[in-house]
């Protein structure tokens, strides 16, 4: 169970921050969470 929470958490977090910080920074889409 703590596996599939983890596996989870780490592919939903960058696509959440990547879906709400696309429109306001353009400039690497895929990056920009990591700022």
């Amino acid at each position: 169970m703590a596996t599939f929470i983890a596996l989870a958490l780490l592919i939903a977090l960058p696509i959440a921050a990547w879906y709400f910080g696309a429109d306001s920074r353009p400039t690497d889409g895929r990056h920009n969470w990591a700022h």
